[in-house]
């Protein structure tokens, strides 16, 4: 009687540590789940870092239209193909 009760106790233990085990390295909290956050928040560091820069070119750009004549002159003539007063235009093609 006595040996049963023991080894019942230790078949017990020996399932409840691998359980625990299972659900330490694969539970929804478990090591597998805290190995994945952590590679989500290098990804997003990093995400940030850039609209960070973005942000910082964007507020250069602005600042370059509100102060900079000749940027916005730069710009009329690349890329709205305007011309200035007194220019000649040329037509190619």
């Amino acid at each position: 009687m006595l040996l049963t009760k023991r080894l019942l106790l230790r078949l017990f233990f020996t399932v409840e540590i691998g359980i625990f085990a299972l659900l330490y390295l694969f539970g929804t909290q478990g090591l597998q789940a805290l190995i994945t956050l952590r590679k989500e928040n290098v990804r997003l560091s990093i995400e940030v870092k850039d609209l960070e820069r973005e942000v910082k070119e964007t507020e250069e750009t602005i600042i370059a239209w509100q102060n900079d004549l000749f940027h916005k002159e730069r710009v009329a003539r690349e890329q709205l193909h305007m011309a200035g007063k007194g220019d000649k235009v040329y037509f190619t093609g």
